[in-house]
């Protein structure tokens, strides 16, 4: 699978407000040195690339492999996300 280009749709609406996504780059800015693609961390780029709604709510990013090429959903009881991870394939629940 490849990566997004600039400008493509995600799957899913904004879980936060219901607002369409779509890829952008340098959405995020690095919470951590060593989140990202080892392109992105190779490069020491401060921001990396996710999804954004226009109220500016991001993609979740994904607890294993630190992609923002994510679709996440608020769960029913609301306390959390479930995050399914484009980029590996990852499937988790991760706190709100």
């Amino acid at each position: 699978m490849s990566m997004p280009q600039p400008g493509d749709p995600a799957s899913r609406r904004c879980p936060q407000c219901g607002q369409s996504m779509y890829w952008t780059e340098r959405a995020v800015l690095r919470a951590e040195p060593f989140a990202g693609t080892l392109a992105d961390i190779e490069s020491g780029a401060p921001y990396l690339d996710a999804y954004r709604c226009a109220n500016g709510h991001t993609s979740r990013e994904c607890p294993l492999c630190g992609s923002y090429d994510t679709t996440a959903w608020i769960d029913e009881a609301e306390s959390y996300y479930h995050v399914i991870c484009d980029a590996c394939g990852n499937d988790s629940v991760v706190p709100r």
